[in-house]
């Protein structure tokens, strides 16, 4: 009405322009008075009915995407759980087909058990490792090319049938087994299937003359380490085909003798040992004499490493013919030897 008063009364354009501002503002004015005071009432009416009102402005939403490569990640309920809980909550843990969901669970199994990773070390958790587990990590990690498990003194909660699951791991080129009981059938298993192997570590894992059927089955075989076995000279007959030795661990296998190590040393002359064998443990074998020396210096004429600590029965002739026939070789030994300060040779 008084924009139409305005106009009949003969107001300029830029005076009816100057109402219709004034009028648009009046109106505004009355609008957002009422919506604040209808918040105000409704603000009132919850409290009364005991609601809590939270400031939304105040709520802080963050969100972290764990990731494999960063050392940090964010702390969550299972982290504080003790370690066998979690290793069994791992094991019960299904859907291969998602891996990366683990990942948003737990981040000791991120630490742990990295997917996808090249070398697994679990010395340290060897007693709290089960078949289900040790299962999971093969899954989870089907590129790994190094695995060490067990620790002398612990029993290993691991079977024949866990282990058994390594042969999934098909890109497997070490194998360190560290007091595990392993069988004959069980290393024909692996062996059939990890067809890369080249170094395997076998120490104290009471590795027999049967076991030792299974060892030429690794074909690609370069490094072999039977520390403190019960093996024999009879043992020793099933590495006489293996071509590609080039490191051999005898140390502390009280059973060889010195026509088990000259016999293994002598087929070299019918090309079943190559002649570039670089190194020989023979440390704590107490029934190798200054015999299997000669054999060495005769042979092994490749050879660049030689341990002899421990060996009582080696004379000072002995070490001087092979310092005289294998000039190049190192040879260590130790004269003031006891059984109680045993050394470690891998």
């Amino acid at each position: 009405l008084l924009f139409v008063f305005c106009f009949a009364s003969g107001c300029s354009k830029f005076q009816l322009f100057e109402v219709y501002l004034l009028h648009f503002l009046f109106i505004s004015f009355f609008i957002i008075l009422f919506y604040c005071q209808k918040g105000k009432i409704m603000k009132r009416e919850r409290e009364e009915r005991g609601e809590e009102t939270v400031p939304v402005k105040k709520i802080k939403i963050e969100q972290k995407v764990p990731s494999s490569s960063s050392s940090s990640h964010s702390s969550s309920l299972f982290d504080h759980l003790p370690f066998e809980l979690q290793c069994r909550i791992f094991s019960l843990i299904s859907g291969f087909n998602t891996p990366h969901a683990y990942l948003l669970v737990n981040r000791t199994w991120n630490l742990l058990f990295p997917q996808n990773a090249s070398s697994l070390n679990l010395v340290k958790y060897s007693e709290r490792i089960d078949d289900d587990i040790l299962l999971r990590i093969c899954m989870r990690s089907p590129l790994l090319e190094k695995i060490t498990l067990g620790k002398r003194g612990v029993h290993l909660k691991v079977t024949q049938k866990g282990l058994a699951h390594l042969s999934s791991l098909s890109r497997l080129k070490s194998l360190n087994f560290i007091s595990c009981e392993l069988t004959r059938d069980t290393l024909c298993i692996l062996a059939k299937k990890l067809e890369k192997v080249e170094t395997m570590n076998l120490t104290w894992c009471e590795i027999t003359d049967q076991c030792m059927e299974s060892v030429p089955l690794f074909t690609r075989l370069k490094h072999l380490s039977l520390q403190d076995s019960p093996i024999s000279d009879n043992g020793l007959v099933w590495l006489e085909g293996m071509h590609l030795l080039s490191s051999l661990n005898f140390s502390f296998c009280a059973s060889i003798t010195d026509k088990g190590v000259s016999h293994l040393i002598r087929s070299v002359k019918s090309n079943h040992i190559p002649k570039a064998l670089k190194s020989l443990n023979l440390s704590g074998c107490l029934e190798v004499t200054d015999v299997t020396l000669r054999q060495i210096g005769d042979n092994l004429i490749k050879l660049k490493v030689l341990h002899l600590t421990g060996c009582k029965n080696i004379s000072m002739d002995g070490k001087n013919y092979i310092r005289s026939s294998l000039p190049d070789c190192k040879v260590y030994s130790d004269s003031n030897y006891t059984p109680f300060k045993r050394r470690i040779f891998v």
